[in-house]
């Protein structure tokens, strides 16, 4: 697109060119195989593979929202100056996002400077900058005055505890003042025990506080136990907590607090070193706690001796719907453990991961007899001792009229041309399945066709991976990828039809889960405003934003088919813009073949509608 003269692009070009200064830098980075594109500026040269930023990057400066530095590196002080020049006319700015960057301590400086009276400004993210403690002084200054504030990121750093203390004082008196920050996180640097414990001093009782990144922070048993007071304080909301890459050695105190702590709902422990016993402790802890939606244990090779502390907490932890378990030498011995005990007790758990395992056939198929019955809609066994037997086995039982399963990732298990010839008979009579990885699962010419024919009459698979460059690669030809390809594109594009047109008629619950990923590196939150309920496993809040494509949601101890809706009064009153009001709807129990009223909470946002379900009383039913 033709850049605009008032735009960041436009204006930045200007100034190079009556300054003599060269807009373009060195990169040194892969070229994109096939694109005419050629980069104005640096700002462009960084950002060449997000073509909608730099369309945002050549209109209306006024317009501009994020402002993004991936890879800023060796960039010349005039250029800098420039463009930080240029930025503060970005009055509508909120997000400012550093990365893999070594820019100067002078140059950091110039760059809060320019922002520094931008009212709008939500996201401060400094990622792998060498950032040392002496900048933080400069960072602290900014938070404290920069009202809408939301997220603050600056990991992988050089940061200290003296840094540390400085930046979350200014958190604590930002909040003090009326902010509202929600995410704090700090790990990777070199803060150690000292510093953890300097920030929960800081931010112990801040209640809008609800991520806390604190990975690889050299956490010991002083700053572990300032972790568990913080999660004590009665005015504590914190949500998200992430301790991986600790080595957690006294856990007792912790899981005291925990055990009682009402804000928790994602917890991040892997690689941790945890050992038998302080599982079997977490499990007795969790078994009290009522908040816990997400854990993840992975890379604690505890083995199958753990098994039965995992189902304890599976069977214990009420609301646990995600749990990733791996690389911790689980075999299916473990898997046969924890699923009896499911199906004694009755459980929220329904993703779980367990890839880099030791699981064969035997616990792939006893995994296919819980998606049989409803309890699994997403499931990880990547690069685990399945063949073609286990997944002949699984797919049988998947074919079951209960099968809720969204998420299959079988990637760098060899199940070759039969495996995959089972995988399309399932998909072929599939009503539920979005997302399939078979990356590195040896299949060649005669297993992808029956893929594609299992395809023909399939409308939902949106998401297929099956390239692979490991020595058990799949080998399929480019015309029939390309087959494979355009069906799923033509899936993916029914499937938009569909939501625009029952998004038309009236709001329904968008319950497609993520694909298994809760964990990853410095992920975006969900926070309480758009609650998000990871697998498809559901509380008492719900959000909607006009689409539908689950079968069955739980909610309480109801099964609703959420495009079911029997009855739903007075929606067209509260579609106003900044308002809320609560709204009966009226779904069928699909397992009981009652009728549920429910209240539903409506809010109107710029970014879509949001809802609340909550539970009718036994008068008002």
């Amino acid at each position: 697109m033709k850049t605009q003269y008032n735009s960041l692009c436009g204006l930045v070009q200007s100034m190079c060119q009556s300054q003599k200064v060269n807009p373009l830098i060195k990169v040194q980075r892969k070229q994109k195989a096939e694109t005419n594109f050629q980069p104005q500026n640096f700002l462009e040269q960084l950002n060449e593979k997000n073509q909608d930023l730099i369309h945002e990057y050549r209109t209306d400066i006024g317009r501009l929202t994020q402002l993004r530095l991936p890879g800023a590196k060796d960039i010349p002080e005039e250029l800098w100056q420039i463009m930080c020049n240029c930025i503060q006319s970005a009055s509508n700015l909120k997000e400012l996002h550093l990365s893999q960057t070594n820019i100067t301590p002078r140059q950091l400086q110039t760059l809060i400077a320019s922002i520094q009276n931008h009212p709008n400004i939500e996201t401060l993210e400094i990622f792998s900058a060498s950032i040392k403690d002496d900048q933080c002084t400069c960072i602290a200054g900014f938070i404290q005055q920069a009202k809408n504030l939301e997220q603050i990121k600056l990991s992988d750093n050089h940061i200290t505890a003296t840094g540390a203390k400085i930046i979350s004082f200014a958190i604590r008196q930002a909040i003090g003042a009326g902010a509202r920050i929600k995410t704090f996180h700090i790990g990777g640097n070199d803060i150690g025990s000292a510093g953890v414990q300097q920030i929960c001093k800081n931010l112990t009782g801040m209640i809008s506080i609800q991520s806390l990144g604190l990975r690889n922070s050299s956490l010991d048993e002083a700053s572990l136990n300032s972790v568990a007071d913080l999660l004590a304080h009665p005015a504590c909301g914190v949500q998200d907590l992430q301790l991986r890459k600790n080595n957690l050695t006294k856990i007792e105190y912790f899981c005291s607090k925990l055990m009682l702590n009402k804000s928790v709902r994602v917890l991040e422990l892997q690689d941790t070193g945890l050992t038998v016993q302080q599982i079997t402790l977490l499990g007795y802890s969790l078994s009290r706690n009522s908040c816990l939606h997400a854990l993840n244990l992975s890379n604690n090779p505890f083995g199958d001796v753990a098994a039965q502390a995992l189902a304890q907490i599976i069977t214990g932890c009420e609301q646990l719907t995600t749990l990733s378990i791996d690389s911790c030498d689980l075999t299916s011995q473990s898997i046969l453990i924890i699923l009896n005990q499911i199906q004694v007790k009755k459980v929220s758990l329904a993703g779980i991961s367990l890839q880099k395992n030791l699981i064969n056939n035997a616990g792939f198929a006893a995994l296919g007899q819980a998606v049989a019955a409803g309890q699994l809609t997403s499931l990880n066994v990547a690069n685990n001792l399945i063949t073609h037997d286990g997944m002949t086995q699984f797919c049988q039982l998947a074919t079951s009229p209960n099968c809720r399963l969204r998420h299959l990732d079988l990637t760098g298990n060899v199940i070759g041309n039969i495996g995959a010839e089972a995988l399309g008979r399932l998909l072929s009579g599939n009503q539920t399945i979005l997302r399939v990885f078979v990356t590195d699962c040896s299949l060649g010419e005669q297993g992808a066709n029956a893929i594609l024919q299992g395809l023909q009459m399939n409308q939902n698979l949106i998401c297929m991976a099956y390239g692979g460059q490991t020595k058990t690669q799949n080998l399929v030809s480019k015309p029939l990828r390309q087959l494979i390809d355009n069906k799923l594109k033509q899936n993916q594009q029914n499937q938009q039809q569909r939501q625009q047109i029952m998004g038309n008629n009236m709001p329904m619950p968008d319950l497609i889960e993520q694909p298994p990923g809760l964990f990853d590196f410095e992920r975006q939150v969900k926070t309480h405003d758009e609650l998000y309920m990871p697998f498809g496993s559901f509380g008492s809040t719900l959000s909607i934003n006009g689409s539908i494509n689950s079968s069955i949601a739980q909610f309480g101890q109801y099964d609703f088919d959420p495009r079911r809706v029997l009855s739903y009064q007075s929606f067209d009153q509260v579609v106003e813009k900044e308002k809320q009001k609560e709204v009966p709807f009226v779904f069928e129990d699909v397992k009981k073949e009652e009728k549920v009223q429910f209240q539903v909470q409506f809010q109107f946002k710029e970014k879509g509608s949001r809802f609340k379900l909550s539970e009718k009383n036994e008068d008002e039913k």
